[in-house]
């Protein structure tokens, strides 16, 4: 059997003591179902772990050499295309939950340096996709379809499948970094306001790109060397659930991480990541995935072969900043504010810009705290970007 495969099988033994139920609804699923699938990444080979950790450590001497100039290295702006996969009703996400999913991505990853910029959104109606299981044939089928330049962008697809799992990523390493099958599922009943007890805030995507980015659970190898290649998250026999503080089921010092990003813990629990962690990530991603960070890094250069819209900067935003976007060529350019409802804000730019690297100043002083939404409008191309504004920052 093909090593990416082989947690599949150990995934469906799993899964056929999951009930379904008859017609086109979604089962919602139990808490002891929740806890038994909440993700499906697979296991990394002994060969996959070395390339990793031989990719930490040259990031690491690059780093106390000064020569550490690799996109990505430091964080970056990573575009996202999202696909909602629907079945007779079931998983058709509004547009304010998506866009509150990404403020809980933002929020996430802001230490990390890591940041994400909403290209578009799209629904699909098909209910073998919408279901479809890690290595299966749907899954194959949907992502050859619907994947959009992985190489540059991070597909994250929205699905309800039956099984009640969670989600699942495949690693930086896993296949070539242009293969569609990378991306990020995610059970849309885990988006913010979702329907799945203990994880409908958000965190089970900002554990599954965490994956997408290089890293394992924090259980991964048990009480055993080398853990989860991080050396500030302490060794974790099993998975956690709920909220288990003092928890410590490895004769090593330091209590369960049950706080991780990368464990099972309920998302009420969780916290955030630790500072091995994001050295790992800033090594790892941009080793595998160097076009998803170059693709921005391109900036500096100057010619300007397409159009790109980066959005706001910084974002969140708090008390003034920039919006910036690039163009091949000559052209009328209107640059919209709406709200998460899509009610217009404001005007920020409505002129004719020549080709090349632009930024807009703009102020958020006087908006209320929240998600909106940038329109950038380029002859008959309309392209948009989540904009965080948090005044408490």
């Amino acid at each position: 059997m093909p090593r990416s495969h082989r947690f599949v099988s150990l995934l469906f033994a799993t899964l056929i003591a999951v009930p379904a139920t008859s017609g086109s609804a979604i089962a919602r699923p139990s808490r002891a179902a929740v806890l038994q699938l909440r993700c499906a990444a697979p296991e990394p080979t002994q060969t996959e772990a070395a390339q990793c950790r031989a990719a930490v450590r040259r990031a690491n001497r690059d780093d106390e050499t000064g020569r550490n100039d690799r996109p990505g290295g430091e964080g970056g702006v990573i575009p996202v295309v999202v696909h909602v996969l629907g079945c007779a009703g079931e998983g058709d996400v509004s547009d304010a939950r998506i866009m509150a999913q990404l403020e809980v991505l933002q929020r996430a990853y802001a230490p990390t340096g890591f940041r994400f910029a909403l290209e578009r959104i799209e629904r699909i109606e098909d209910c073998e996709w919408a279901q479809m299981l890690p290595g299966s044939r749907a899954e194959d089928a949907a992502k050859r379809a619907l994947a959009v330049d992985p190489a540059r962008r991070l597909n994250l697809y929205l699905s309800t499948p039956r099984s009640g799992l969670l989600g699942w990523a495949y690693f930086p390493h896993s296949y070539a970094e242009d293969d569609a099958r990378h991306g990020v599922v995610v059970n849309s009943g885990t988006l913010p306001g979702g329907n799945v007890p203990g994880f409908e805030s958000g965190l089970t995507a900002v554990h599954e790109v965490g994956h997408y980015l290089g890293l394992y659970h924090t259980f991964q190898n048990g009480c055993s060397a080398p853990g989860d290649d991080v050396d500030d998250t302490p060794y974790e026999a099993s998975p956690a659930s709920g909220c288990p503080a003092g928890r410590n089921t490895c004769e090593a010092s330091g209590d369960d991480p049950v706080d991780n990003y990368m464990d099972y813990s309920d998302d009420t629990c969780m916290r955030g990541f630790t500072a091995g962690q994001i050295e790992r990530m800033r090594a790892v991603a941009p080793r595998f995935r160097p076009t998803l960070f170059a693709t921005h890094a391109a900036r500096a250069l100057p010619a300007v072969a397409e159009l790109r819209f980066e959005g706001a900067v910084p974002n969140p935003a708090c008390g003034s900043g920039v919006m910036r976007f690039s163009l091949p060529h000559r052209s009328p350019v209107s640059l919209i504010l709406r709200d998460a409802r899509g009610r217009y804000v404001k005007t920020l730019a409505r002129e004719t810009f020549e080709a090349g690297e632009h930024e807009i100043e703009w102020t958020p002083r006087r908006l209320r705290d929240g998600i909106y939404s940038a329109v950038l409008r380029v002859g008959r191309t309309i392209t948009e970007r989540v904009v965080l504004v948090d005044h408490g920052m």
